[in-house]
């Protein structure tokens, strides 16, 4: 029983991280600015797969600090 519980909240984390990911993504805000910004003042462009990446790996690793190592 927790175990169903606790796998459907894991994945309402994913499909949560997920939307914020294409809603800053598609308004051009929040992280995913922050990110392109960073990478156009740095590198003089930036790659919409390696932004990507970086907001995947950053919330993977906010969510990773909360809750701490498994």
């Amino acid at each position: 029983m927790m175990n169903g519980i606790l796998k459907t909240l894991v994945w309402l984390c994913f499909a949560a991280a997920a939307a914020y990911m294409g809603y800053s993504w598609y308004t051009y805000s929040g992280l995913y600015r922050l990110i392109v910004e960073w990478q156009l003042e740095t590198f003089g462009s930036f790659s919409v797969k390696m932004t990507m990446l970086a907001m995947t790996l950053t919330l993977r690793f906010r969510r990773w600090q909360e809750s701490g190592p498994h």
